[in-house]
């Protein structure tokens, strides 16, 4: 027989998460907090054929969310809330606008992704920063394809200076 698992198991203790940690982790909540309420735009606007695709990444950004949240409620952190709307810096008016505003959210949040995996000091914070810098580097390049950027990779996804500007 097994017993059940204790959250101390599953999250790192208080003490495993240095307050840089905790940072770098409340702000990649934050960020996929913004980019889970900006993909509905995303979606709104998107070509039909692009649905799917969008409702898998909705899904990713919301997954990456929870285990942060869960990771920092471990910890004793406190957890960024959702906002109750966020700013968008551009008019989404056409598919075009749809993707060209999708490669900004997986920018932006492959930057949050990059600092925590700058300062993370477990295992854990390191592997969870590294695969979901990747994830987002991967949607990014497929939706710098669609929105027809070229390159559609960049060197070092994450860093600021590596944005397409667009």
């Amino acid at each position: 027989m097994t017993s059940p698992t204790s959250s101390s198991e599953q999250s790192p203790a208080p003490a495993e998460l240095s307050a840089a940690d905790i940072a770098a982790l409340q702000q990649a909540v934050a960020a996929e907090h913004a980019a889970v309420f900006t993909y509905g735009l995303v979606l709104a606007h998107a070509q039909d054929h692009r649905r799917a695709q969008i409702q898998d990444h909705l899904a990713a950004h919301r997954d990456r969310r929870d285990h942060g949240t869960a990771l920092l409620t471990g910890a004793g952190a406190d957890v960024p809330a959702a906002a109750a709307g966020y700013t968008v810096d551009r008019v989404v008016d056409s598919p075009q606008a749809a993707a060209d505003l999708a490669v900004l959210i997986e920018e932006q949040t492959a930057q949050s992704w990059y600092a925590l995996l700058e300062s993370a000091r477990t295992a854990e914070l390191r592997t969870l920063g590294a695969e979901a810098l990747t994830d987002c580097a991967v949607r990014a390049a497929r939706w710098r394809v669609a929105a027809g950027i070229v390159p559609a990779t960049t060197a070092f996804p994450g860093r600021p200076d590596q944005d397409s500007a667009r």
